[in-house]
C-alpha cells in the first residue's frame, strides 16, 4: 500500500490531512476598515491545527493594503511543509466576501503536461482559471488575452498555490492590467528568485519562518496527544520526534497523527526511522515515515480520502466511509 503514494507531492499530502481534520466554516468580512480585526478573528475549524496562524495573517495585512484601490500581487514564500498553503487558504476563506470573484488555483507544481508546448500550456492554465473563477465547466479559449478580456473590470481575489515556474505566472497573472481595481493576486512558492523575475519584490513577499521549538512541540502534541503538551512519560520522546521532524508543521501533523494512542515501543520505532533521514527538513521523507506507520484500517481510510474525497465536506466523507463495513471511522 505504501508504494501507491510514493512520489505523491506535498500538496497531495496536505489535501488529505485537511480532509481528515475538519470542515470549512467561512466567515463574512463586511468592512474594509476592519480587515486586520477580521483576519485576527477566531480561525475557522479548517485551520485549527496551525498554531500561530493569527500572527501569520497579521503579517499579511500591510502587504495586501486594502486602503489602496489598485491591483496588487503579493507572495507567500518558504520551504515545503512550512504552512504556505494553509495561510493562503485561510486568507481565501476570510477575504472572499470582499471580492466579486475568487479562485484558489492549487497544485500548480503538477500543471505541466508533456502533450503541451509553451503556448498550449498557457492556454490550458488560463482555461482552468477561467472555468474555476467564472464557475463554468470546460471554458475553451483560442488566445492568451482571454483573462484580461473577462476579468479586467472585476474585483478578484486569485490564489496561485505552489508555483514553481515563471511560465505559470506569465499565463495566469501576466500583468496587473488584467484585473479590475482592488484586485489581489496571492502567489505561494518556494522560489524567491521566480517572484523577483515576475516583479514581486521582497517588500511584497511574506516569508514563512520555522516555528520555535516550543511552538513546534505544541503543534506535534495537538496531533499526538490531542492536547498542547505530552502525556506523562512521553516528554523526551515527543521532544525527540519534534526535533527529527525539523520543526516543519506538516511533518509534525502527519507524524503526530500516526503516533496518537501508540505505545512507547512504536514511538521508538518511528524515532529510529526518522533518524535514518539525512535531511530532517526533507518533508516528503518525513511524511513517508508517518504514512507507513499507519495501521491497515488507517491506511485504507487514507487512500480512500486521497483518491476520492479531495475538497469534500468531512461529514459527507464520514457518512460515505461508514457505509463500508471494513472501515472503522471512529
Amino acid at each position: 500500500v505504501g508504494s501507491s503514494l510514493r512520489g505523491k507531492n506535498v500538496e497531495g499530502w496536505e489535501k488529505v490531512i485537511r480532509r481528515l481534520e475538519t470542515i470549512i466554516d467561512h466567515k463574512d468580512i463586511e468592512n474594509a476598515k476592519d480587515v486586520s480585526d477580521k483576519l485576527n478573528a477566531t480561525p475557522s475549524r479548517d485551520f485549527d491545527g496551525m498554531l500561530g496562524l493569527k500572527a501569520h495573517l497579521r503579517e499579511m495585512v500591510p502587504l495586501l493594503d486594502f486602503n489602496w484601490d489598485g491591483v496588487k500581487m503579493v507572495a507567500i514564500s518558504g520551504p515545503s511543509g512550512i504552512g504556505k498553503t494553509t495561510i493562503a487558504r485561510a486568507l481565501h476563506s476570510r477575504l472572499s466576501k470582499r471580492f466579486q470573484l475568487t479562485c484558489f488555483v492549487d497544485n500548480l507544481r503538477g500543471s505541466y503536461h508533456s502533450g503541451f508546448d509553451e503556448y498550449g500550456l498557457k492556454l490550458h492554465l488560463q482555461e482552468q482559471l477561467l472555468s474555476k473563477i467564472l464557475n463554468q465547466r470546460d471554458i475553451m479559449i483560442d488566445h492568451l488575452g482571454a483573462i484580461k478580456e473577462r476579468l479586467y473590470d472585476h474585483r478578484v481575489l486569485i490564489i496561485l498555490d505552489d508555483v514553481n515556474n515563471l511560465k505559470q505566472l506569465e499565463a495566469l497573472a501576466g500583468d496587473v492590467s488584467w484585473f479590475g481595481p482592488g484586485s489581489r493576486i496571492v502567489v505561494t512558492t518556494e522560489n524567491q528568485e521566480l517572484l523577483q523575475q515576475h516583479g514581486i519584490g521582497i517588500n511584497n513577499t511574506y516569508h514563512v519562518g520555522f516555528p520555535s521549538d516550543e511552538k513546534a512541540l505544541k503543534i506535534f502534541c495537538r496531533y499526538a496527544f490531542k492536547q498542547s503538551y505530552p502525556h506523562v512519560g512521553f516528554e523526551t520522546l515527543a521532544e525527540r520526534v519534534t526535533e527529527l521532524c525539523g520543526n516543519l508543521p506538516l511533518g509534525l501533523r502527519v507524524v503526530g497523527s500516526s503516533l496518537y494512542g501508540k505505545r512507547q515501543d512504536m514511538w521508538g520505532y518511528i524515532i529510529r526511522r526518522l533518524e535514518t533521514i539525512i535531511d530532517n527538513r526533507d518533508i516528503e521523507e518525513v511524511l513517508r515515515v508517518g504514512y507507513e506507520s499507519l495501521h491497515e484500517n488507517e491506511l485504507s481510510m487514507f487512500l480512500h480520502i486521497a483518491v476520492f474525497f479531495n475538497y469534500k465536506d468531512v461529514c459527507l466523507v464520514k457518512a460515505m466511509l461508514a457505509d463500508n463495513s471494513n472501515l472503522d471511522i471512529d
